[in-house]
């Protein structure tokens, strides 16, 4: 998927938001402490009924590269995803809007980007469990990931990781790798999923010619909220910094905001989809 780039290629930023008032002011000054200046936000407001839409307008009448999308009804995080995909620039963070993008996340990917000729670059993040105020320092991205990857080889080193990082989160995608899933998922893109939705994304994806390369540069925080996950509690004894966990789903539905799903690992450790 070899193209040619601008020096500094715009990148947007897609986030899905579903009644999300109390975090998605956050969410947009991650956007603007961004080092990187090339960007554009998309905001997918997915059916809010509170005041998400409000708030988004706020920021976009002083910023014009913030953008708001409203959707007339409530589709789910997938839909809302794959909407801004259709409105992205040439490459794609996606932030959810209650979790952090560091400063440098957009800067050192595409650093890497361009250096490599990647597809996907995967920069190290770390997951923040609310109640707990608990830290969990996942693997450095560039430790997995230390040279670039092409082809099935990519697929190959996915497999053989100890936590296979199927999370769309944490990555910049050439938009182009995001066009070729959503087309091949044409059956299902228009229709809500809430479980394991970013495994069918990435594992889609992977279906392309494609490369990836990890970065040790820490670009997303990941925040779990226990009353979400859809299993049992996450408490302070399930972290593990041996543990790189893989993909999470969150729900737009009213009923849940948030719905990782669960997987334990044959030693019974705790590991997210």
């Amino acid at each position: 998927m070899k193209t040619s780039i601008p020096a500094q290629p715009q990148v947007s930023i897609i986030t899905p938001a579903f009644n999300s008032a109390h975090c998605i002011e956050n969410a947009l000054k991650y956007a603007l402490a961004q080092t990187y200046a090339n960007w554009d936000m998309i905001v997918v407001n997915d059916g809010s009924t509170d005041n998400t839409a409000e708030i988004v307008q706020s920021y976009a009448d002083k910023h014009p590269n913030i953008k708001l999308h409203t959707l007339p009804r409530n589709r789910g995080v997938f839909y809302a995803r794959n909407f801004g995909v259709t409105l992205a620039s040439e490459f794609v963070v996606f932030l959810d809007a209650d979790d952090e993008l560091t400063p440098t996340a957009i800067e050192e990917a595409v650093k890497a980007q361009q250096e490599h000729d990647v597809d996907i670059v995967h920069f190290t993040y770390d997951i923040f469990h609310e109640p707990s105020k608990t830290m969990m320092k996942c693997r450095d991205m560039s430790v997995l990931y230390p040279k670039k990857v092409v082809g099935k080889e990519v697929i190959e080193t996915y497999a053989k990781t100890a936590g296979v990082n199927f999370q769309i989160w944490s990555k910049l995608f050439r938009r182009s790798l995001l066009e070729h899933a959503i087309k091949k998922l044409n059956i299902v893109a228009s229709n809500r999923l809430t479980y394991a939705e970013d495994l069918l994304f990435c594992s889609t994806m992977l279906t392309a010619s494609t490369s990836l390369i990890g970065i040790a540069n820490l670009g997303y925080i990941y925040h779990i909220n226990p009353e979400s996950l859809t299993n049992e509690k996450l408490t302070k004894q399930n972290f593990s910094t041996n543990t790189t966990p893989s993909t999470t789903t969150k729900s737009h539905s009213p009923q849940r905001l948030r719905n990782p799903a669960e997987n334990r690992n044959r030693a019974g450790r705790l590991h997210f989809f």
